[in-house]
């Protein structure tokens, strides 16, 4: 909203106010305090998680094709993303952008964006430690689940935040899950552009609701294959 500055060479940012505050605290804890001082459950819809994907895409694509220079953020994180009275995401915290002198740069927030993508489907951080001490990494988890064929359904939907229950479309979070997988590559050269990252979601959000009616019309699960969307499409 403004920028201020003194004389002592400290800058500030004006941002408006977040009043659902960062995305983390939404999706890990569960509540968010209220206007009265109350504590209140939040459950994020999956109208909501997919909106706020593409509200994020949409502001990954201003700083990296609509700047001039690009802007690459270093830091996108769901702590980083902040949630206005709407439930609409805003990023935030740019102490660490810096204007993009290679295109790996900006693939790095391409692989950003993707684990925020597995914590919105899966309601988990992207990075746990199971007991036994192993450290689970979303990322090559759901490598191995989109690469089982036969068993991929049964596989993401045992995987899927068990909060959403089966208010989701099962295709639009197998293709959701697909983008994750494919933003998350291992060569940032095989990672999507955020162009056609945005173009994908504005598919998902147009498309959603229908197939959410399709599969809410079904009282077990399907057992024809499922098409899942390319994760990259060129326009």
């Amino acid at each position: 909203m403004g920028i201020s500055s003194d004389f002592g060479g400290n800058c500030f940012l004006v941002y408006e106010y977040a009043e659902k505050g960062s995305l983390d605290k939404c999706l890990f804890t569960r509540h968010l305090s209220s206007s009265l001082g109350s504590s209140i459950n939040v459950n994020l819809s999956w109208s909501q998680r997919l909106n706020l994907a593409l509200d994020i895409a949409n502001g990954l694509q201003y700083m990296h094709e609509h700047s001039q220079p690009s802007i690459a953020h270093r830091d996108l994180r769901t702590s980083n993303i902040l949630l206005d009275s709407n439930f609409k995401g805003k990023i935030g915290n740019f102490s660490s952008a810096r204007p993009a002198i290679s295109s790996i740069m900006l693939k790095v927030d391409v692989f950003a964006f993707g684990v925020i993508l597995l914590e919105l489907l899966s309601g988990k951080k992207a990075m746990e430690t199971r007991d036994g001490g192993e450290i689970c990494m979303a990322w090559k988890e759901i490598r191995k689940i989109i690469e089982v064929e036969d068993k991929r359904e049964e596989n993401v939907r045992l995987w899927m935040d068990p909060n959403l229950g089966s208010f989701y479309p099962i295709d639009a979070a197998l293709n959701m899950a697909a983008l994750a997988r494919a933003c998350t590559s291992e060569k940032s050269a095989d990672r999507p552009g955020i162009t056609e990252i945005v173009f994908n979601f504005s598919v998902l959000s147009q498309t959603s609701s229908e197939m959410y009616e399709r599969s809410s019309t079904s009282s077990c699960l399907e057992t024809e294959d499922t098409h899942i969307i390319s994760p990259v499409i060129g326009r």
